[in-house]
């Protein structure tokens, strides 16, 4: 049973590695992973189909639930770990007051620094 979609920036170095460590697991837990440039991804988020996603649209990933429902950035990892065994631990600690939060934090600056990822940073250098 599908329990929805993982959803991923394809232009992004370290969401692209994530996709494909995580994607056979996930798989097994019933999501399939796509890009956030997908068409009917764009579609469902209340964009036209050839809308050209900016870099605020693409700041976080994405699950969209079967049900039609969004979470994103740490609320995304929370609610996908709750279906994997070994992340269940970080699912429960999530209704610890604090904690949500605190993986929301942390979630924003991986999602800051995504583009230095393997140390070579996408930015331009400034001249």
């Amino acid at each position: 049973m599908s329990k929805g979609w993982v959803l991923y920036d394809a232009n992004c170095r370290l969401c692209l590695d994530f996709n494909q460590r995580f994607q056979p697991l996930l798989s097994r837990c019933g999501f399939e992973t796509l890009p956030l440039q997908t068409g009917w991804v764009k579609e469902r988020m209340g964009f036209s189909a050839d809308h050209v996603l900016s870099a605020q649209e693409l700041k976080e990933m994405r699950v969209l639930t079967s049900s039609g429902r969004f979470y994103g950035g740490g609320d995304a990892l929370i609610y996908i770990s709750q279906f994997i065994w070994w992340g269940k631990p970080l699912y429960w600690a999530s209704f610890m007051p604090g904690v949500r939060w605190l993986i929301g934090k942390l979630y924003q600056f991986i999602a800051r620094n995504r583009h230095c990822y393997g140390k070579v940073c996408g930015l331009k250098d400034a001249k």
